[in-house]
């Protein structure tokens, strides 16, 4: 039987490392707003502005019903049909839907390695770029990067040339924000904007999104809320369970800007359990 080369990450992200995996699943959603063309067509497009924390939660979904399932899971199938098809509406360059894609490993890796307990090991992170190459070839993205320090050099270079501060990025995070704070637990709320900056790990992106600098009181609450714990018994994301976005659970179809579900809130695990 041939070893799953997935299986590593999946564990990472379900099991060991969690909570970093989450927050930097939610640090690499919200950056994306930094770019300002890329802020401009988010606006344009209006899910977001219209309901922020469903499509926020919805990206999250996605991604962790292909890592559950693997990728010819009839679940895992589905939604990459659907990131096929949210691609197709969005004009872009192939840089843009690489930076995208990229970020999805980059800023965990680096979340975990500043925030977490222990950070990802080698194996965790080698089977982390086979995930997201895989997943960007079947959503016919060309030209990824062969070795992690290669995108992280990509990564680096996008926001170097990109990140600026722009009208659309600062409405965004705005809109976005209420639904972060959410995240929370309710004592730290009040710090929504000083932690998502810190998890940002960007003093660039934190300005072009309206954020505080960087500092050590958010850099403090997201080793607390990250490190608690150790690893866990069960898995962090259970497919189709309830949530405040999704109190009855939800179904795939709910899921992306054609459903019908206009859940408000948080759709992953509650306050990242």
């Amino acid at each position: 039987m041939v070893a799953d080369p997935y299986e590593p990450f999946r564990l990472a992200a379900q099991r060991t490392h969690s909570r970093g995996i989450f927050f930097g699943f939610m640090a690499a959603y919200y950056r994306s707003f930094a770019v300002p063309h890329v802020a401009k067509q988010l606006v344009e497009h209006g899910e977001i502005l219209r309901n922020p924390d469903k499509r926020a939660s919805d990206t999250g979904i996605v991604i962790y019903e292909v890592i559950q399932g693997g990728f010819d899971s009839p679940r895992a199938t589905s939604m990459v049909e659907l990131l096929r098809r949210v691609h197709r509406r969005v004009v872009g360059s192939s840089d843009d839907y690489m930076f995208a894609l990229v970020s999805q490993l980059v800023t965990p890796v680096r979340f975990t390695r500043t925030y977490g307990r222990t950070p990802l090991a080698h194996d965790v992170v080698e089977a982390g770029v086979a995930f997201y190459t895989e997943l960007g070839s079947r959503m016919g993205i060309a030209g990824l990067p062969r070795t992690f320090a290669e995108w992280e050099e990509f990564h680096n270079t996008f926001e170097n040339e990109h990140v600026a501060q722009s009208v659309e990025g600062l409405l965004l995070m705005e809109r976005a924000l209420p639904g972060f704070r959410a995240r929370l637990p309710a004592p730290m709320r009040w710090l929504g904007a000083r932690v998502l900056s810190a998890a940002m790990q960007s003093a660039a992106v934190s300005e072009a999104l309206g954020l505080p600098v960087p500092e050590r009181v958010g850099q403090a609450v997201l080793k607390v809320m990250t490190g608690r714990g150790g690893s866990r018994e069960t898995d962090f994301f259970v497919p189709g369970q309830s949530s405040r976005s999704y109190p009855l659970g939800y179904g795939l179809g709910d899921v992306g800007p054609e459903s019908r579900s206009l859940g408000a809130a948080d759709s992953e695990q509650e306050s990242a359990r």
